[in-house]
């Protein structure tokens, strides 16, 4: 996820080499991830580190921006309008580790102090419940181990690629640990999408759209600042719905693919879950695969327009939710629906465009009639001997 995500910010970490001499893999663990303690053993859960302070002697140490070979662009969060050029690198260490978790590592820079190690137990006190609730929407795929590092600056949050589990959080103010905890979601779901391989692609926008979705959905009050629909919506409004764009660093692409999965969901009330299952390279592929249709844009786009006129400028705040849209009610004209009622008609509505009546026939019988978004079911008798009115719900 891109929360002022550096995606594409180049990593301090590659290219250099380690104060061991060694090389790091793009996305690969630092060598002090996993490294047993002085006593040779690894802290419990949630235990402090002993080395807290004090890094190891293996840990990297911190190098000047001058010392850095250009790298591939890395998987970021960034803030609109902000230059991925300017923003800051992420520079390796020295870090402490600050405990541990059953699928997670945070360390933060020493240069942090108790900011750092605030930020770090923010992480650690939420960090299983977000991956649990991560787990539910992707099906249970597997993901991890985590390296969380926390480091000084606002450039958002980067990874390597979509799958590296070695995750880089920016401190920004060092008082925020629900952003700190939004920031670690946004990049642990990209890696969620890697595995579960249905076609969400984090280095593109509707793999960005849904990576902010999730963790907008975890930490609701903390995508201010990074919300992308009002850019969008204060565009030409090009199709990325029909299409993908392969950046997650175009704020009109983002703000669509945020926008059309938040329409899916409040609109035409699909899960998070079948949207996530229903992954595909376009937005139009989950689309077609949760509805059956392939006319995705159009709908979406006109329904819309009617509410926010293109031209006319449209402020969202910390949100890139605007559904559902419910368009001024119109009664269509009488008309006779048949059949000769022994009792009072029962109502049910249990799904978009579907309503089911129930009532007592002249038989005695409980009979039912349906709409089903376009034209209305016959008849049809579900037997019994009523003596009262059907009462019905969903």
């Amino acid at each position: 996820m891109d929360t002022t995500k550096s995606k594409g910010m180049q990593s301090a970490v590659m290219g250099a080499p380690s104060a061991t001499g060694k090389m790091p893999t793009e996305g690969m663990q630092s060598a002090v991830m996993g490294a047993p303690s002085a006593t040779g053993k690894m802290p419990a859960e949630g235990m402090q580190s002993a080395v807290m302070g004090a890094p190891s002697a293996k840990m990297p140490s911190r190098r000047t921006a001058g010392a850095e070979k250009p790298v591939e662009q890395q998987h970021v969060l960034v803030k609109p309008g902000e230059s991925l050029e300017a923003a800051p690198l992420v520079g390796l260490g020295p870090y402490t580790k600050r405990g541990s978790t059953a699928n997670f590592d945070v360390y933060y820079d020493n240069s942090l102090g108790t900011t750092g190690q605030n930020l770090a137990d923010a992480v650690l006190a939420n960090c299983e419940w977000d991956l649990f609730e991560l787990r539910g929407w992707f099906g249970g795929v597997a993901a991890g181990r985590f390296s969380v590092y926390i480091d000084p600056g606002s450039f958002g949050a980067s990874h390597a690629n979509c799958a590296a589990t070695e995750l880089h959080l920016a401190a920004f103010g060092g008082t925020d640990g629900a952003l700190e905890n939004m920031l670690n979601v946004a990049e642990a779901d990209e890696v969620m999408m890697a595995n579960q391989g249905a076609g969400w692609n984090c280095g593109a926008s509707a793999g960005e759209g849904l990576s902010r979705v999730l963790a907008t959905q975890r930490y609701p009050s903390s995508l201010d600042g990074f919300a992308s629909a009002a850019s969008w919506l204060n565009s030409n409004r090009p199709d990325w719905v029909t299409q993908t764009e392969g950046t997650d660093r175009n704020y009109v692409s983002i703000g669509c693919a945020t926008l059309f999965i938040n329409y899916l969901r409040y609109q035409l009330h699909f899960s998070l879950v079948r949207i996530v299952e229903a992954g595909g390279t376009t937005l139009q592929q989950t689309y077609q695969k949760l509805t059956g249709s392939s006319d995705a844009f159009a709908p979406f786009a006109a329904l819309v327009q009617r509410h926010f006129p293109a031209g006319t400028p449209v402020t969202l705040t910390g949100t890139d939710n605007i559904f559902p849209l419910l368009d001024p009610a119109s009664w269509g004209g009488w008309e006779s629906l048949g059949g000769v009622l022994e009792s009072q008609p029962r109502v049910v509505a249990w799904a978009p465009n579907r309503l089911d009546i129930f009532v007592v026939g002249t038989d005695s019988a409980l009979w039912h009639r349906w709409w089903d978004g376009s034209s209305w079911g016959g008849w049809e008798s579900l037997g019994g001997v009523l003596e009262s009115t059907p009462e019905v719900v969903s």
